[in-house]
């Protein structure tokens, strides 16, 4: 019960905290009410597609020469409207090809793009070539690549502009052309000021929260088995 309310309490903080960095984004985009009634860019701003902010990686991993030690991070493991990706597993049983990301490379489940499952990675790994791996051009421009892309809106036009029926998959080739505000530089570096010291909390929470887990699943049979007596 202990280990159980210690991995809840990190639960509700790392809520809270991805809100704080939401908040920080749309106070950025209310800077300028002009421009939310369409009368144009604040001046100092520009505007410009995703793609001029990041890029797709499209890193090719041959499961026959992976570290079985490798984190493995599928769209199983991200959790709807969450940016934080504290959970994996190893690559020990993967045998099909997949794509390497690098911590702060920005994850979008690109299947069913409705599930909301879009996150910034805590470690480097692999995942699923059904994955959009997204990389900022500059650490400073990380915060507003990933709250841009897990935004409402931009998960809306990724659902919107989907192919397929049954499995729906979200087209980089359409999401690359997402028009984006790019602040003046002053700004963006608040912004990025603001939400990088809450992107290492989130990843100190996750870390603890693994370890909380595994340490009470290991403890639980032994408990149960009467091995260990309280």
């Amino acid at each position: 019960a202990a280990y159980d309310d210690l991995i809840e309490n990190n639960c509700r903080q790392i809520e809270l905290f991805e809100e704080i960095a939401r908040l920080h984004y749309r106070e950025l985009l209310r800077a300028n009410q002009a421009l939310a009634q369409g009368e144009g860019v604040p001046i100092g701003w520009k505007r410009l597609r995703l793609e001029d902010i990041c890029s797709q990686v499209r890193d090719q991993a041959d499961p026959t020469k992976i570290d079985p030690d490798t984190p493995y991070l599928s769209m199983e493991h991200m959790q709807p409207r969450s940016i934080s990706l504290g959970e994996w597993e190893t690559a020990g049983k993967v045998n099909s090809s997949k794509l390497r990301f690098q911590r702060r490379d920005v994850l979008f489940g690109r299947i069913r793009p409705y599930f909301h499952k879009v996150g910034v990675a805590q470690v480097d790994g692999i995942t699923s070539t059904d994955m959009i791996v997204a990389r900022p051009n500059s650490e400073e421009l990380l915060p507003l690549v990933a709250l841009t892309m897990s935004s409402d809106e931009f998960v809306a036009h990724a659902v919107a502009t989907s192919n397929g029926t049954k499995m729906p998959r979200a087209d980089w080739k359409v999401l690359k052309d997402w028009r984006v505000l790019l602040p003046r530089r002053s700004e963006l570096i608040d912004l990025s000021e603001r939400v990088l010291p809450v992107l290492s909390l989130l990843e100190f929470l996750s870390s603890q929260n693994k370890l909380l887990r595994s340490a009470r699943e290991t403890l639980l049979p032994k408990l149960m088995s009467r091995e260990l007596n309280v």
